[in-house]
């Protein structure tokens, strides 16, 4: 256990800790460490499903199974440079792909041709967005996918990139269905992104300041801000 808190907590590596544990005649608990370390990567994966299926119980997950079916749908990467753009909707998006969920369709895959608000949690991939997904520990943004005919809402609650992809996971507004091929608009939350970001940039400018007083560089990697 103090290896494994060393390691995840502190950074050391567990070779170290061994090196310096025979030093003084003592023995590491490898199998121990192995066994915590999966534990912990366990419960990693747990959280993560149970933050992308919100309230729903929902496997909202892309996993290997469902960017391979993409890629055989002919689905292009999405294209994500509008997110470096701000205070604008993003008009034009065409909705390429429609997921409700991992083992929630005969084929266990989850993609379907039109979904509605009795799917309850959905994900929506676009040919191009300008939401930022969670990536390099900043926080996914939030707003609405709106679609052009004005007849359905995604309530854009979370944002993941699996491989090329981006997943707008959401709720869609009663009444409203969307249909693969739909014209959307993208509306960011902007007042919502701009103290993330700033704190974002803060961490990367601090990070900076203690790697040129402290020398070893510290580790910034999985902290969302």
């Amino acid at each position: 256990e103090d290896a494994h808190f060393l390691y995840t907590s502190m950074g050391f590596p567990v070779d170290l800790t061994e090196l310096m544990a025979e030093e003084v005649s003592l023995n590491i608990d490898k199998e121990g460490f192995e066994a915590k370390m999966k534990q912990e990567q366990e419960l990693s994966a747990a959280a993560h499903q149970a933050k992308m299926s919100g309230s729903s119980g929902k496997d909202m997950r892309l996993v290997a199974e469902q960017t391979a079916a993409l890629v055989g749908k002919g689905v292009e990467p999405t294209n994500d440079e509008p997110k470096y753009n701000w205070d604008a909707d993003l008009e034009g998006c065409t909705a390429k792909a429609l997921f409700i969920g991992r083992n929630e369709t005969e084929d266990k895959i989850g993609f379907v041709d039109s979904m509605s608000s009795e799917n309850g949690t959905v994900g929506i991939i676009l040919d191009k967005t300008a939401f930022y997904g969670e990536s390099g520990g900043q926080v996914f943004d939030t707003g609405a996918i709106v679609s052009s005919s004005g007849g359905a809402t995604l309530n854009v609650e979370n944002v993941q990139v699996y491989g090329q992809f981006v997943l707008h996971v959401g709720t869609i507004a009663e009444g409203g269905t969307f249909t693969v091929g739909d014209s959307c608009v993208c509306k960011v939350d902007y007042d919502r992104r701009r103290p993330i970001a700033s704190n974002h940039t803060m961490t990367h400018i601090l990070n900076y300041a203690l790697k040129k007083v402290l020398v070893d560089r510290p580790a910034t990697t999985g902290k969302e801000t």
